[in-house]
């Protein structure tokens, strides 16, 4: 999770983002990660946001940033902080993800070069999505 990320105004970098398309020195709290996992309860309002939105090349600053911060007047949105920047302890994700209750309360991870374990993670829960609705106990149309 990246928290007070500086913008990037090198124009030389790939990550180059002019203060026209982005006026603030620095991003707000956003996951950053080829995979990311969001909790069956956001994506709706994630989906709906997108149409108020404008979508920012940052794709990964626009999921995990810009959509949540819109929707988070209406919809608490937790971040889970997991370990350093590059070192993530997938024990930990896998645990949170595989317990019930962990379904209820992560919004976002990252578990970077564990694709392996990543699949795993994600069957089990596209196998328990249900049962975690009754730990969510809430429901947005």
């Amino acid at each position: 999770m990246w928290r007070q990320m500086r913008v990037t105004r090198d124009r030389s970098s790939k990550w180059f983002v002019s203060s026209d398309e982005y006026p603030y020195e620095h991003f707000a709290s956003y996951c950053s990660g080829s995979a990311y996992f969001i909790t069956q309860d956001l994506i709706r309002p994630l989906f709906e946001t997108t149409r108020s939105i404008p979508f920012f090349w940052i794709d990964d600053y626009y999921i995990t940033g810009l959509l949540p911060r819109a929707i988070r007047p209406t919809i608490h949105v937790n971040y889970l902080y997991i370990n350093s920047l590059f070192v993530v302890n997938v024990d930990l994700v896998e645990q949170r993800f595989l317990s019930p209750f962990g379904l209820a309360s992560l919004a976002f991870a990252h578990m970077p070069l564990s694709v392996n374990r990543l699949l795993h993670v994600w069957q089990h829960l596209m196998i328990n999505s249900q049962s975690a609705q009754k730990y969510l106990n809430r429901t947005y149309i």
